[in-house]
């Protein structure tokens, strides 16, 4: 597990740790599932369709996620994006999902090895 990289991509190693009991084999192997999560593609077919209450569906579950691997800066930039789909709302979600896709290109990025 590369820190400096990681944190380059808004990853918070240690608090990830901590989050997992202190125990960084855990947390290396959650974050490194996170890549096949289907969380993110979902949201972003469900807001091509329209479809605000599935968008919001698996946005609001990649933010749980993104928020137990301490991903901060991806969780930072998708909360705005579940609000407004909270709302039933996508007005604006395209220049919400534009910072959200380049965190989270970021995160994959980070954990492609």
């Amino acid at each position: 597990m590369n820190r400096y990289k990681l944190s380059k991509a808004g990853i918070n190693v240690s608090e990830g740790i901590t989050r997992f009991g202190g125990n960084a084999e855990k947390y290396e192997q959650f974050l490194m599932k996170f890549k096949s999560d289907i969380n993110f593609s979902l949201m972003c077919e469900a807001i091509a369709k329209g479809d605000a209450a599935a968008a919001f569906s698996s946005a609001h579950a990649l933010k749980g996620i993104v928020g137990n691997l301490s991903l901060g800066r991806l969780y930072d930039d998708l909360f705005p994006l579940v609000e407004l789909l909270r709302r039933g709302s996508l007005e604006n979600a395209g220049e919400l999902l534009a910072s959200v896709t380049k965190d989270y290109e970021d995160v994959i990025a980070a954990l492609t090895v």
